[in-house]
This record gives structure tokens, sequence and C-alpha cells, in this order.
């Protein structure tokens, strides 16, 4: 086809999620036949967009005394730990090594006018799935695709706000870069929500790219044997709920299998330290995956954990990692995922260890699952199709 495109997502952010679903996003668009390279810049906000931040969406994190309790107990606990910081090191070292293998990049961005420089080589921009347009991204305005002209087409595919609803103060300048993007697409029903308030306009909620890869395309990017041997539970939480980790104990009892959990992925959680039986801190994004087709049951509150396991047709449970009351909670994502494919009895928002037996027999009808996600597959990649022929 000869049309080059520019990607626009988060591969410098080392978390599973981030990077897994960018692969997802730049293979399927290849698969399209199109030319495609991620913009090699990691956003870096001016004085000004760091100010606002943190006077709009920091400050007000002060009065929240759950929070400060946390964040001081687990930042308290970090400080001068040298294995915390030589697991972060050497895991970051590895998914750096995962990311150069598996994508092509265009030339390094130092700032701003440097990707502007080179945005006009690119036929098309297409911002990528994830958390992209959370009220801190929409502050920094890189996400929002305002700096690309006119002339190039600007696709979101299943990009994401994060929150269930902006602030006020964002709205105005929101509704302008949203009216300047040519094909519209979230990843939740809480996004076209905003959107529709916002610009009175009506998008398509598609699949989250990494449920665009089949099982045996995932398969390729995998080692065959397990990277655990034997029977394991999988819990992989984010999150700091020490109840959800003390019932996690309790199903592993009842099973009789030991919990494999990686530890500490976005910040440092003293309760994850001696939570799980195993911990395989170096694990690749390869690994995450592995991890997860092989375990009996998976336990996470994690988004992209909750995928992998629909993907491999494996029994799992997810739970909120946010308070749903909080105006900064992120919860909207699994809510759309497991309504969509009618799983929404395996989300755990209430924990009650008293019939832990019967929730363990529940059983899914992948069947019916596969189904419902093979439909919303193909939907959404006639967005992507539709939108890119229009290049």
């Amino acid at each position: 086809m000869g049309k080059k495109i520019a990607l626009i997502c988060n591969t410098y952010i080392r978390n599973y999620g981030s990077i897994l679903q960018s692969l997802a996003t730049f293979k399927k668009i290849s698969s399209l036949g199109y030319e495609v390279e991620v913009i090699n810049y990691k956003d870096n906000p001016d004085r000004k967009a760091k100010l606002e931040i943190i006077y709009h969406l920091k400050l007000p994190l002060l009065t929240d005394p759950t929070f400060l309790k946390k964040k001081f107990k687990n930042s308290i606990s970090a400080i001068g730990n040298h294995e915390y910081k030589r697991i972060v090191a050497d895991r970051n070292t590895i998914m750096d090594l995962f990311v150069n293998k598996h994508f092509i990049f265009s030339k390094k961005c130092n700032n701003i006018n440097e990707v502007k420089n080179i945005i006009k080589d690119y036929n098309a921009v297409i911002i990528g799935s994830d958390q992209l347009w959370g009220p801190a991204d929409i502050i920094r305005d890189y996400h929002t695709l305002n700096f690309v002209p006119e002339k190039i087409l600007k696709i979101a595919y299943a990009t994401s706000f994060g929150v269930s609803k902006l602030p006020k103060f964002l709205n105005k300048r929101t509704a302008n870069f949203l009216r300047k993007i040519n094909y519209l697409s979230v990843r939740e029903d809480s996004g076209a929500k905003i959107i529709e308030s916002l610009i009175n306009l009506k998008v398509q909620v598609v699949a989250d790219p990494t449920l665009l890869l089949t099982q045996d395309e995932w398969n390729q990017y995998i080692d065959n044997n397990p990277r655990i041997q034997g029977k394991y539970i999988f819990c992989f939480f984010l999150g700091d709920n020490e109840e959800q980790r003390n019932f996690a104990k309790e199903v592993s009892k009842k099973m009789k299998m030991p919990i494999v959990s990686i530890q500490h992925m976005d910040e440092f959680i003293k309760s994850a330290t001696n939570f799980a039986d195993i911990n395989v801190n170096d694990a690749s994004p390869s690994d995450f995956i592995n991890l997860i087709k092989y375990a009996e049951l998976i336990l996470c509150d994690s988004f992209h954990a909750s995928i992998f396991s629909i993907i491999y047709s494996k029994k799992f449970f997810t739970f909120n990692r946010y308070n749903s009351s909080s105006p900064n909670a992120r919860n909207s994502r699994i809510d759309t995922l497991l309504n969509k494919l009618d799983l929404s009895n395996r989300h755990l928002i209430q924990i009650n260890t008293l019939n832990i037996e019967q929730q363990l027999s529940s059983e899914i009808n992948y069947q019916k699952v596969h189904t419902k996600l093979n439909a919303w597959k193909e939907e959404s990649l006639n967005y992507l199709k539709n939108s890119l022929l229009n290049i």
C-alpha cells in the first residue's frame, strides 16, 4: 500500500498492559499491509503543565487520609530498600529488551518540536489504546494530537480516559481536541458517554487491541514450556488491598496450590512482600502471558490480566483496584469488558470468604464468551480497517 502510519502509544511505560496492548496495535495494523512506526518520544510536560497537574490533580489527594496513610507507609518502606530497587531495575531491563525486539521505532525525538518535524512524513497518526486521555495526559497535551497538522489523518483506536468523569475545568479543551480527530473510538462505555456529552457525537466502543490477536498469535511470543512447573494460582495485584490478598490466601488453602505472583509493579507495597509462595519478579511480557496460560486460577485487579485470562479460557476472578466512590477510580474498563462478554459474575466487588467453595465451583461457558468476543473483534477490526481506508 505504501502508506506510512505513525503510532503513538506508551511503550516507555514499563508495565505489561501498556507494552502488550501497544504490541497488539502495532502488529494488527502492520498485518493490514501498512508501514507502521512507533513515535520514539517519551512525553515530557513543560513547567506550566507540571504545575497545573500538581494544583488540580495532586493537591486534592492530600485531603484523603486513607490514600496518604498508605502512600506514606509504602514510601517509607521503599526508602533504602535495595532489593526493591534491584527488582525494578532488572525488570525494566527485561522489558526494554522485549520492546526493542518487537517494535519498529521512528528516529528518537527529544522534544515536541522534533516530533512535529517528523510527523509530517506520515500519512496518518493513530493514537493507541490504554489510558492516554487521562486528566494529566490532557494537561500534558501530547496524546491530544493537537500538534498534528490538519492534513494528516488522525485516528483514535480504543483510547481511554481512564476515569468515568473528567474534571470540569478540562471539558472545553477536551472538546476542542476531540473535534480535530477524524475517527474516534474508545475502550470503555464511560469514554463514549464523555465524548457524547462534550461534542454530541456517538462513538464506537471497540475491543482492547490485545483482544484482536488470537491465542495462536499470542503463543508466538511465549515459551511453550510453563515458566512455573506444577499447578498454581497466579495472583496479579497492582493495588494495595490486604483484604484481596487475604482472600487469595484462603483460596490457596482450599485448592491446596501455591500462589505465584509478581511484586511491586506500580509502586512498593509492603503487604505484597510476604504474600506469595513464589515471586517471579524477573517476568518479561512473554512470561506474564505464560504465567496466565498455565495457571489453574487467576486472581487479579488488572484489566489486562483479565483479558489474557479470557483469551486463554482460564478460570479467573477480578477485583476492583480502586474505590468506586473515588473521583480517580479507573474501574470502568473492567466493567465494560466483563459486561460486554457476559462475565460480570467474575467481578468480585464484595469479598466474602464464607462462600469461597461455591465461587470456585462456578464455571465459565467459554463457548458463549468467545462467540460474543469474536463478534466484538469483527466490529472493532472493521472500524480500524474503514478508518485506514481514508488515508
